[in-house]
């Protein structure tokens, strides 16, 4: 799958159903037409909690340390580059390129 191609949205929701959480389906289509990377989500006590993983170091970083994705900033390009074994993404945004390696991980 080309995660790359995908948009914010997408890969929060795509982490969300990786981790097994329930997408509040009907929230989620209003949301998403008017361009917010945010999903709704509704798991324990947090009936319709609002994750960004792609943006939300406090919704990545439990997945990132859970998982061991390594993140680091590249010298020569203004990106970053996250990785965990042989799946790799560089990207400007750390946090969506430990989500995608996320997301590769699961499909090995």
């Amino acid at each position: 799958m080309n995660y790359e191609s995908m948009s914010d949205f997408e890969i929060n929701k795509a982490v969300s159903v990786k981790l097994g959480v329930g997408v509040n389906s009907g929230s989620c289509m209003d949301y998403q037409d008017i361009n917010k990377p945010s999903v709704p989500i509704s798991q324990g006590s947090f009936p319709n909690k609002w994750v960004n993983y792609c943006d939300k170091v406090s919704d990545a970083w439990p997945i990132i340390i859970k998982n061991e994705i390594g993140i680091n900033k590249l010298k020569c390009e203004p990106l970053w580059i996250a990785d965990k074994g042989g799946d790799y993404v560089r990207n400007k945004n750390p946090l969506r390129a430990a989500m995608i390696v996320f997301l590769m991980m699961q499909n090995d």
